[in-house]
């Protein structure tokens, strides 16, 4: 009897050892795919590598983004439909889908995909802008303010600008307010002098 309630025991001990294993093994796995699905929103590249091969596309009045990925993936153009609704929903271009006639290449990420069935880029890959486009976060140089640093921008102060030298204006000091003449007006700080 002891030998039996012993063996029963060791059953249920490697069945729910079993059972764990098998959770965590799914746990593990699902995880893995959602981290792989969730990287590939941000990251996904293109089909292939420049030249790649143009494919003509037509949109339709009424095509939901689920209807243009599944096309778009049936011509070789994207991996994966579900991956291109979600980074349509998570780009700029989340509701702007335009009917017409488009040539996309196999080169182009999901983003320019985007931009061109918006109608926000022209399917030679050139912005509606300007032709020469800026590095992010540069601005175009202004020949009238050539030779001024930012700081000098920014505050709005020019060269030329006259103010005492060494002189510090802070113009959120509480001991009055400027009038434009370089000083503070003391009258301002006491509600106007009356």
């Amino acid at each position: 009897m002891n030998i039996k309630n012993l063996a029963l025991g060791f059953m249920g001990f490697i069945v729910r050892a079993s059972i764990l294993a098998i959770a965590i093994l799914v746990i593990f796995k699902t995880g893995q795919k959602a981290y792989d699905f969730g990287f590939r929103i941000f990251t996904e590249e293109a089909m292939s590598p420049p030249p790649g091969r143009e494919v003509a596309v037509t949109i339709v009045q009424g095509d939901s983004t689920m209807d243009v990925g599944k096309m778009l993936e049936e011509k070789g153009l994207i991996r994966d439909y579900k991956l291109f609704w979600v980074q349509k929903k998570c780009s700029v271009y989340d509701d702007d889908i335009k009917p017409g006639f488009y040539t996309l290449n196999t080169s182009m990420t999901a983003e320019d995909m985007f931009a061109i069935i918006a109608g926000k880029k022209d399917t030679e890959g050139d912005s509606d802008e300007d032709e020469d486009e800026l590095d992010e976060g540069m601005m175009p140089a202004d020949p009238s303010t050539e030779g001024e640093s930012a700081l000098d921008k920014a505050s709005g102060e020019w060269e030329g600008t006259e103010e005492s030298e060494g002189e510090i204006h802070d113009p959120f000091d509480e001991g009055g307010t400027d009038d434009g003449d370089g000083e503070a007006d003391p009258d301002a700080a006491d509600g106007g002098g009356n």
